[in-house]
């Protein structure tokens, strides 16, 4: 807990709105091939900007804190996000 007290409000706001929306797991979902989804880090700063202000950066660290898994597809590093009602 005292971790996410050291976090940026945007990192704070980030977090609260990727667990709700996604899910690092597709464990509980009926299609999971039909939920997952493939996001770079910048896509998902770009998808929340009106939200938050995150940095590159801080997008990473926050994934990697949350459980998501990255994949490398052609040379670009994935996140790797199951939505969570498709």
């Amino acid at each position: 807990m005292k971790e996410k007290e050291n976090m940026s409000a945007d990192m704070k706001v980030f977090i609260d709105i990727v667990s709700q929306t996604y899910s690092p797991t597709s464990e509980g979902l009926e299609n999971p091939a039909e939920a997952v989804e493939y996001k770079t880090s910048r896509e998902l700063q770009y998808m929340l900007r009106e939200s938050c202000e995150p940095t590159v950066a801080d997008v990473s660290q926050c994934m990697m804190k949350m459980g998501f898994q990255g994949v490398p597809k052609d040379g670009t590093f994935y996140w790797m996000l199951y939505e969570r009602c498709p």
